[in-house]
């Protein structure tokens, strides 16, 4: 964790993006996989002006950001203002007592024993 937080973050560029966005409507996972091959565990990818998202797949570095340190991360405007239109206001999209109580929700369902039934599933969408 502490090296992904002291190194510049991997950029794919706005144009990257744009080149493959039909593909990734269609299915993101090949490419999100595609670059955390050419980056590693971390990489950003510009979607606008002054509009990035960070991608990570460090178990460590998510649970500080997820679980440990999330009150000093708080969502961008692409979570609260764009993605809640389609997605509603949950878990994803809000911050502050809204999100606790979400979290509070949905906490059950990942405990270790449910996530064990999911492998199967999980990987299998992977693929």
């Amino acid at each position: 964790m502490i090296l992904i937080m002291k190194r510049e973050i991997p950029e794919v560029s706005t144009l990257t993006f744009l080149k493959n966005a039909a593909r990734i409507v269609k299915n993101p996972l090949p490419f999100h996989h595609e670059n955390f091959q050419k980056h590693g565990d971390i990489f950003r990818l510009n979607i606008g002006p002054k509009k990035s998202v960070i991608f990570c797949r460090d178990a460590e570095f998510a649970q500080y950001v997820l679980q440990k340190n999330q009150k000093n991360y708080i969502k961008s405007e692409i979570q609260t203002k764009d993605l809640v239109k389609y997605v509603g206001n949950g878990l994803l999209t809000s911050n502050g007592e809204h999100w606790q109580k979400q979290r509070k929700l949905i906490q059950p369902a990942f405990h270790k024993k449910h996530i064990a039934n999911l492998l199967d599933t999980v990987l299998e969408a992977i693929r």
